[in-house]
């Protein structure tokens, strides 16, 4: 039987992977025919349509409780509404590959958050990574601006600290609901966020080629829906420390698809940016492994 768990949680997780590295790209893609706003919210209907389809089979989704609806709301608010419309905003001038790399470091600023929440102590073992982390994103930030300031990394570490609060926000949720309960209130309160923000998203669906429309479609069922479901499962039976290591895997994955998929391929500012990020990130983990494994 733990086996059979041990299987389930590496499955979530490798399918999620491999979906959320192909997020960062078909949002590159839709950008071309979406609006950033717009693009998140048709996105996410789709996703709140599969959630509360699969709601209503399964009979598993049970109205949340009064007193945690406030943090379900800030949930979707923060974990949806404002993490997508600041990715989609960055993904305007940043490449796939590059916004992976920087999103690689949410589980550090997930650290500092804790820090500042819950009075957690933070070593200097803990701290050198942080920095490490940091010229990393510097560096790419180099390669993607020639030297300028781009606005658009600025709205990625913004998306990518909103994503570090949800994840804390999901740790209290989780403990009393499941995880398709848990991202099916989520996905549906970040919804409902996200609709007074449109610009004309009927217009932009019926306007865009139907290519970019399919694109829309499959973000909404899998990188929204299905792996938010899966990792959030992940997490309940794994950890948020054991599963976030994984998250390595993302960049990577990200920087295949993005070649196959825009032939988009990062250049060798952004890759040396994402080699510093990943040796800090390693610095990181690796204590936190071996504990584990003893």
């Amino acid at each position: 039987m733990i086996k059979n768990a041990n299987m389930k949680v590496a499955t979530a997780i490798a399918i999620t992977i491999v979906i959320w590295a192909s997020a960062f790209v078909g949002i590159r893609v839709a950008l071309k025919n979406f609006d950033p706003i717009d693009l998140a919210v048709v996105r996410f209907l789709v996703a709140s349509l599969c959630l509360l389809i699969i709601a209503l089979i399964s009979k598993k989704v049970r109205i949340p409780a009064k007193k945690d609806l406030l943090l379900i709301s800030l949930s979707g608010l923060i974990g949806i509404t404002v993490y997508n419309v600041f990715l989609n905003l960055g993904e305007m001038t940043v490449s796939a590959p590059s916004t992976s790399f920087i999103m690689n470091i949410i589980p550090l600023i997930t650290m500092g958050l804790s820090y500042v929440v819950f009075r957690e102590s933070i070593s200097l073992r803990k701290l050198v990574p942080v920095v490490i982390c940091l010229s990393g994103v510097a560096i790419i930030s180099f390669g993607e601006s020639a030297f300028s300031l781009n606005v658009g990394i600025v709205y990625i570490l913004v998306g990518a600290v909103s994503m570090s609060v949800y994840f804390i926000i999901q740790k209290k949720i989780l403990a009393n609901y499941s995880s398709l309960e848990s991202v099916s209130y989520t996905i549906w309160s970040g919804t409902a966020f996200l609709l007074p923000l449109q610009h004309n998203a009927i217009a932009a669906v019926v306007n865009a080629p139907i290519s970019a429309t399919w694109t829309v479609i499959y973000l909404g069922i899998f990188p929204a829906a299905l792996a938010y479901v899966l990792w959030s499962y992940a997490i309940q039976h794994n950890g948020p420390v054991k599963t976030s290591v994984f998250l390595f895997f993302v960049p990577i994955t990200s920087i295949v698809i993005s070649f196959v998929w825009a032939d988009e391929m990062p250049n060798i500012t952004a890759l040396t940016g994402g080699a510093v990020i990943a040796f800090g990130m390693s610095m990181y983990h690796l204590p936190n492994l071996k504990k584990n494994q003893h």
